[in-house]
């Protein structure tokens, strides 16, 4: 739907940093915890996973540590943006050496956050979408969380959907289509995509729909009824890539998050 905004990687942190750069950062992180409205327990395991984070033996941790330690801050104060952004380009240097299940949780799920998730429940429980997760995977792909993205096609907000699209779904919902707003771009681009899944029958194809257009994801469904509709059908690289990820970090954000559900 929407020129892909993919993650920069964040410049290298300055090896050997002095004790006295880090420390604020660290008591910022744990003020920015104990402030929070999170229940007295939810603090506490949040503490602990930063805790396991600060002390992980990954070298390329402690090579990047400012970077680190700039995702995590900016995640507690709610950028998830600017945190995804710091995070991702750990994350990538990290897969490129070791399992997944080495790299602490805490960077995971900063990569991969559950940012918006009321709006993003609320809006799945009014239009009877069953996975939450694949709302979080789109808005991450589309927009990387920024609310206020928009490409250079007009498509606007986190799900990166364009005016044209979504006023007549606006008109039905009775909202007034502000598109920069969180809860209603995330209930205009959920109630999109339920529409593509009823029309097409299956994820992939209503993915394509909502990237490369109904009208191409239909002629691709037409002349192509065999295969791998993915890599032999879609015509657009940039759409076979944007289906790819999108139900790549939803099956990474199920795995993160399925003990909280």
């Amino acid at each position: 739907m929407t020129d892909q905004i993919g993650p920069s990687m964040p410049p290298k942190a300055a090896l050997g940093a002095s004790p006295k750069k880090v420390k604020p950062i660290y008591k910022d992180i744990v003020e920015l915890i104990l402030n929070s409205n999170r229940t007295v327990a939810e603090k506490l395991r949040e503490l602990g996973k930063c805790l396991v984070c600060s002390s992980s033996e990954l070298p390329e941790l402690k090579q990047y540590r400012d970077n680190v330690l700039e995702a995590i801050r900016a995640y507690y104060k709610g950028d998830y943006n600017r945190a995804l952004r710091f995070a991702m380009g750990v994350v990538k240097i990290l897969r490129a050496k070791y399992e997944t299940s080495d790299i602490p949780k805490l960077i995971l799920e900063i990569a991969y956050p559950r940012g918006y998730w009321d709006e993003i429940t609320a809006a799945s429980e009014k239009h009877g979408n069953k996975d939450p997760y694949l709302i979080s995977a789109m808005i991450r792909q589309e927009s990387r969380y920024k609310a206020k993205a928009r490409s250079g096609k007009g498509a606007t907000g986190l799900m990166q959907v364009r005016y044209d699209t979504a006023r007549p779904i606006c008109d039905r919902l009775k909202l007034s289509c502000k598109l920069y707003e969180p809860a209603q771009v995330i209930e205009v681009g959920t109630s999109y995509i339920l529409e593509q899944i009823k029309k097409f029958g299956d994820e992939q194809k209503a993915l394509a729909a909502y990237n490369g257009g109904p009208g191409n994801a239909r002629k691709w469904q037409s002349h192509c009824r065999s295969g791998n509709f993915v890599q032999d059908c879609v015509k657009f690289p940039e759409t076979q890539e944007y289906i790819n990820e999108v139900l790549e970090s939803r099956n990474m954000y199920r795995e993160l998050y399925s003990d909280k559900d």
